[in-house]
C-alpha cells in the first residue's frame, strides 16, 4: 500500500511537470501568435499609411533600419504609427512620410542615448505631434 501511495505521489508529479511544459509551450506559441498578428497589422497599416509613395516609404524603412540597426517590422511599425496620425490630421502621404521619419529617427538617437526601448521615445514624440 505504502508503494502505491509513493507511486501514485511520483505520477502526479509526473504529471503536473507535463502539464507545465505544455502550458510553457502553449505560452510561448501564443506569444509567437500575437506578435506575427502584431507585425502583420503593422504592415497593413504601413500600406494604407503610405500607398501613394509606398516605393519611397519602403527606402525609407530600409535606410532607417541599416542606419540604427532595427527589425525591419520594428520600424515598419514606428512609421506607420506615426504617419498614420499625421496623414489623420490632413497630411498627404509624402508629407507624413518625411515627417515620420524625421520623428522617428529622432526617436532612435533618444533610444540609443537613454537606453531605451525605441517604442517609447517614438510614441511620446507622436504624441507631442
Amino acid at each position: 500500500m505504502k508503494q502505491s501511495t509513493i507511486s501514485a505521489k511520483s505520477f502526479g508529479k509526473s504529471l503536473l511537470g507535463v502539464g507545465l511544459a505544455f502550458g510553457g509551450i502553449a505560452l510561448g506559441m501564443k506569444k509567437f501568435v500575437d506578435a506575427a498578428s502584431d507585425s502583420e497589422e503593422s504592415l497593413q497599416k504601413f500600406s494604407v499609411v503610405y500607398k501613394d509613395v509606398l516605393g519611397d516609404a519602403d527606402v525609407a524603412v530600409e535606410k532607417m533600419r541599416t542606419d540604427f540597426g532595427l527589425a525591419r517590422h520594428e520600424v515598419v511599425k514606428l512609421l506607420g504609427n506615426t504617419g498614420d496620425l499625421l496623414t489623420g490630421f490632413g497630411m498627404s502621404g509624402a508629407g507624413a512620410l518625411k515627417m515620420s521619419n524625421e520623428v522617428n529617427r529622432l526617436a532612435a538617437d533618444l533610444s540609443s542615448f537613454a537606453n531605451v526601448d525605441i517604442i517609447f521615445p517614438s510614441e511620446v514624440l507622436t504624441r507631442a505631434l
